[in-house]
């Protein structure tokens, strides 16, 4: 390395460190598709290990309960399934195919709006574990509202994201309270913290896709004239690269 390099702010030019936020997309979208598709892979292997890990951590977690363990299981089993419908959603569309062709699809789609059904199983027989469990129903329908908005108004060459994503969830303070050591051998906790990451790890893919919709063209550039454009945002200088 040469030896400005290392000189630190004794350069003529100096070195700021500050977070970057940065796309990396297709320069061109999906050709053959149903809805608008950026072409982008919002599932890498290393997501889908971390998704893997979430649900197996859940399930592990899971057979270490004691009290009303059947009833939990199925209530557990239940709500995993529907986060994954909605993951799998998400991959769909991100592939470009879009579930309004499929009216059978579209129906399923629709009635998960209705919630987590099986939770109200153990309302009153343990009303604080329901609590828990509404937390993150709350978090997973905010979102998936916003997705069928987003499935209602798409076609082909625009995805529709008319609203910010939703933030600032009861579920957030009550993860954050569960990372406590002392919380670590609890079955239960340790249960809806796996969901809740579960649950976190398409969020993130769902933020992913929705950000990518609401970049203006001129935030893409063309880097070499290859088929991969990348943008570089530095938020707190206000430079675009």
């Amino acid at each position: 390395m040469h030896q400005w390099f290392r000189k630190g702010n004794a350069r003529r030019f100096h070195r700021v460190d500050m977070p970057v936020r940065y796309f990396i997309l297709p320069s061109s979208p999906l050709e053959e598709r149903e809805i608008y598709a950026s072409g982008a892979d919002y599932f890498p292997s290393v997501i889908q290990k971390k998704i893997v890990h979430s649900k197996n951590d859940a399930i592990r977690s899971l057979s270490k309960l004691q009290n009303q363990k059947d009833l939990l299981t199925e209530i557990v089993t239940s709500v995993m399934a529907d986060i994954e419908f909605y993951g799998n959603c998400l991959e769909n569309i991100s592939k470009g195919f879009h579930p309004k062709k499929d009216p059978q699809y579209l129906m399923q789609i629709n009635g998960k709006l209705r919630g987590f059904e099986s939770i109200r199983k153990i309302k009153e027989s343990s009303p604080k574990t329901y609590v828990y469990f509404q937390m993150i129903e709350e978090k997973f329908l905010a979102f998936l509202n916003v997705l069928v908005e987003s499935i209602n108004h798409s076609d082909k060459n625009n995805y529709y994201t008319n609203q910010e994503l939703p933030f600032g969830f009861k579920l957030d303070e009550t993860v954050h309270q569960f990372q406590q050591e002392k919380y670590a051998k609890i079955p239960l906790v340790r249960t809806i913290l796996d969901l809740a990451e579960l649950l976190e790890c398409y969020l993130d893919i769902h933020r992913q896709i929705h950000d990518v919709c609401l970049m203006p063209p001129f935030f893409l550039l063309y880097f070499f004239q290859i088929p991969w454009l990348m943008l570089v945002y530095l938020p707190l200088a206000g430079y675009f690269f």
